[in-house]
């Protein structure tokens, strides 16, 4: 370790860097229900497919707009007079504020009351209580993501540190997705798609013919308590544990000032844009996630309609994904994050990776279409994903540090992680438009009853996409990672700018208690 990234360490002590990592938990209890939701409603609700996803388009579009005014918000310190500075820092008190809001509308999501499930051609009612829940959860979880990615940079000022504590938010990222994987899994299994779906297939007839059982059980259900109101009160209950992080986040206190932060949204991404590094990072995280939307968006269609599992078959599919997927993340994280200890960067994991899961996964899945094969694929696919995670948290603090040496003072972190983050809207967006083609073009009909077939079209829009379009997208992204110009004397170089940056800093503070005044400087670490 060089004398630059020793300067620039923190001094936590990895209980420390653990109990932070836990503040990415609450926000990712949202982000991954919001990703599930349009499966949830889709086939444990019985919503449309192309009205669901109309929805969770326009609340993509919302996103994309709420995210560089929340970075610009937090930057500009707009909660100081109520959260002073020397206690609360910069980042806190949007983390806090925003808990409440992100538990009331997650839990909103599995409390839908039974009179709008399984609606009519013309009811909104679901819809509208979809837009509603989403919107509100949209705006709360990019406060609080956004305020704890910021705090990352500011705290952990050491790549090395950085690199570590991605491990753990792996860990709490996975643990509040696997809770929403599970959650929807149970659902799926629970949830009927209507009367006329209870129904077994008569060979002698050569039709469905309705088991009056079953038909009957149905609407004795009707009314009843069903598990998604459990499963709401427990979502809430995980989302509002973010408090127990707040403490370390407060730990955010590098000098800033917030009147350098120009309210031109338009010059500011002129910047990212001519920033060749910024530019490179932007565009990969577009691509990244494009990929892992789509494929939490839609792998639940893939093992019903491709791999034609039954209903408990698909709930189980469903669940093993978010099993391995965690297990195999966690488990390539745990290597990488040895590694990164002693010295390694995580550029040509990604680069490796990426490569080896583009050329193997196309080659599985053109031998089967089942539900394993695809299973199989997914793990290799998070194999991949754990280096490149290690990278975007890397390459992102890299782009800040740099941006925050050019001006004294101005340090704009959030809106940098706010336009990570509207990228990643953008891509949402897009994601919604491309499952409303396979809906319109395609004619995907979520509202089949389990064992009717797809349309041949639909079946190979879905194959097509796992199996081509995303390995395709992990090679342009390989590609990318090795072209992004931080590297090598440039980053030395960096990280000994900032080291001496970060102790002006600090002798700036300790003359200025010394004198009984205030400071803006870093506080010094637990």
């Amino acid at each position: 370790m060089s004398e630059a990234q020793v300067a620039l360490k923190s001094g936590h002590k990895e209980s420390t860097v653990i109990r932070f990592a836990f503040s990415i938990f609450s926000p990712f209890v949202g982000i991954s229900c919001i990703g599930l939701a349009g499966q949830l409603f889709t086939i444990a609700y019985g919503t449309d497919l192309s009205d669901t996803f109309t929805v969770l388009t326009i609340i993509a579009i919302w996103n994309t707009i709420n995210d560089p005014i929340v970075g610009w918000m937090q930057d500009k310190e707009l909660l100081s007079k109520y959260f002073p500075f020397q206690t609360w820092g910069r980042r806190a008190p949007w983390y806090s504020t925003h808990l409440l809001p992100n538990a009331l509308s997650v839990g909103a999501l599995y409390f839908v009351p039974n009179s709008m499930k399984h609606p009519a051609d013309g009811d909104t009612a679901i819809y509208i209580w979809l837009l509603c829940s989403a919107f509100v959860m949209r705006w709360a979880t990019s406060h609080c993501y956004t305020a704890m990615k910021s705090a990352t940079i500011e705290i952990y000022p050491s790549s090395a540190e950085r690199l570590n504590l991605e491990f753990w938010f792996i860990v709490f990222a996975w643990a509040a997705g696997i809770f929403a994987i599970f959650a929807n899994a149970g659902m799926i299994a629970d949830g009927s798609v209507g009367d006329e779906c209870n129904a077994l297939y008569n060979e002698t007839l050569g039709e469905f013919t309705v088991d009056p059982d079953a038909a009957t059980d149905a609407a004795t259900d009707v009314g009843k308590t069903g598990s998604g109101q459990v499963l709401g009160v427990m979502f809430m209950v995980a989302v509002m544990s973010g408090l127990f992080a707040v403490p370390i986040m407060r730990q955010a206190k590098r000098k800033a000032d917030p009147t350098k932060i120009d309210t031109n949204w338009i010059s500011y991404m002129k910047h990212i844009w001519n920033d060749k590094a910024s530019r490179i990072y932007m565009i990969i995280i577009c691509l990244v996630e494009f990929h892992s939307t789509s494929a939490a968006s839609m792998y639940v269609y893939y093992v019903k309609y491709v791999s034609k599992e039954d209903q408990d078959g698909t709930a189980f599919y469903s669940s093993m994904i978010g099993v391995t997927g965690l297990i195999s993340q966690i488990c390539m994280g745990a290597i990488l994050k040895l590694l990164f200890s002693k010295g390694h960067r995580p550029r040509k994991w990604v680069i490796f990776t990426k490569i080896t899961y583009s050329i193997v996964a196309p080659a599985l899945m053109l031998s089967n279409v089942s539900a394993w094969i695809f299973l199989l694929g997914f793990v290799l696919e998070r194999c991949a994903y754990a280096p490149q995670t290690y990278w975007n948290t890397m390459a992102k603090g890299l782009c800040c540090d740099e941006d925050a040496l050019k001006v004294p003072g101005m340090r704009r972190e959030a809106w940098f992680v706010s336009l990570h983050h509207m990228f990643a809207s953008l891509m949402g967006v897009v994601v919604s438009l491309y499952i409303i083609l396979a809906d319109r073009v395609f004619e995907l009909d979520t509202k089949l009853c389990w064992g009717e077939a797809q349309p041949t079209k639909a079946v190979n829009f879905l194959w097509y996409t796992f199996a081509l379009l995303q390995p395709l997208l992990g090679l342009v992204t390989a590609w990318l990672v090795f072209k992004f110009p931080i590297t090598g004397d440039r980053l030395d170089e960096l990280e000994k700018k900032t080291a001496a940056d970060i102790k002006a800093e600090r002798e700036i503070g300790e003359a200025g208690e010394a004198g009984g005044g205030g400071s803006t400087a870093q506080v010094a670490p637990e």
